[in-house]
């Protein structure tokens, strides 16, 4: 059942003329080729970082990125204690402490319109009265619902939910994994030894169906019980890369100008190595849940480059494979 967002959240205190949302998702989803398309256009407005990690590193679950970012405060305050001031070193340090700043907000449970204050201005930096906000932020697909509600607490926030066949994103992940860990002068051999060896040890250790950005269920639970069903778009990968339309009807969506996103070549696009066949068997196993829920929820708009799971064998799908319905 689906339900509108939970009553005890006052309305957040944001510019009466802007509208917020938020992109979620999982890594290698489309969420910087979607960037990249906000950027072309004038009525959009995105912040200093693509991934500000404000909502999962209040909730306690974007730990590795807030260890991150106190890091890089050590690292540039080291530099200029160092080397001494100058331009570049000072304006270095801001844009740490200031990412850091931005979680000087109410502590997680208040309620009132200014919870999110340190958030908001931190989001503003640099904005001129763009209609449009967007905080790119994958990882909040991993929040609960309370947090979803608290989101839609912005007046009129929209979401956007970016899918991708469950197969592909993953080994698309470790492979990009696989490639930062060899370095960039690796060969294919390597790259593909150390994803099989990531990949293997998710599976042995049961890992694989538990990766949290990976379930798409949980997210939708969560949405469904936080979020109108008119503030949330959802769109796949496979199309929103490959066809100017799917950018045209979100652009529709949002009450914008059409955005043409650029087709030309791929976002952050890594070395093209197959997934061996005993690996893909693995992985359309682990996640034939993910595409149950999916081809149950949207039917024949799962697009035709998923992974038709009726059976699960070792073959690699044609590009004609049927589409999954319900």
């Amino acid at each position: 059942m689906r339900a509108q967002p939970q009553p005890e959240f006052a309305s957040v205190a944001f510019p009466k003329t802007a509208r917020i949302v938020f992109v979620i998702g999982a890594q290698k989803a489309g969420t910087t080729f979607l960037h990249k398309a906000f950027g072309k256009s004038a009525e959009v407005f995105l912040p200093n970082v693509k991934e500000l990690h404000y909502f999962d590193i209040r909730r306690g679950v974007g730990k590795m990125a807030f260890a991150a970012r106190c890091r890089e405060v050590s690292r540039a305050s080291e530099a200029l204690a160092t080397n001494g001031p100058s331009p570049d070193r000072c304006a270095r340090l801001r844009r740490a402490t200031d990412l850091v700043g931005m979680q000087n907000s109410e502590p997680l449970g208040a309620t009132g319109p200014s919870r999110h204050s340190a958030y908001t201005t931190y989001l503003l930096q640099g904005w001129q009265g763009e209609p449009l906000i967007a905080d790119v932020t994958p990882a909040y697909a991993i929040l609960p619902a309370r947090d979803f509600a608290d989101m839609a607490a912005f007046t009129d926030a929209r979401f956007i939910f970016i899918l991708r066949d469950p197969v592909s994103r993953m080994w698309s992940q470790l492979r990009m994994a696989a490639q930062v860990e060899a370095g960039i002068a690796a060969s294919g051999e390597a790259i593909l030894a150390l994803a099989r060896a990531k990949a293997e040890s998710l599976i042995a250790t049961g890992r694989l169906p538990k990766v949290e950005r990976a379930d798409y269920a949980r997210t939708f639970r969560n949405l469904d019980q936080a979020v109108a069903p008119d503030r949330l778009h959802v769109m796949f990968y496979e199309e929103m890369v490959s066809s100017p339309a799917p950018i045209h009807a979100l652009s529709e969506f949002l009450g914008i100008d059409r955005i043409d996103p650029d087709l030309s070549h791929r976002v952050n696009e890594g070395i093209p190595i197959a997934i061996p066949p005993d690996l893909d068997h693995a992985f359309r196993e682990a996640f034939a849940p993910q595409y149950a829920f999916v081809r149950e929820r949207f039917g024949a708009r799962v697009p035709n480059a998923w992974r038709n799971v009726a059976a699960v064998t070792d073959e690699e799908p044609s590009a004609d494979t049927p589409p999954l319905t319900a």
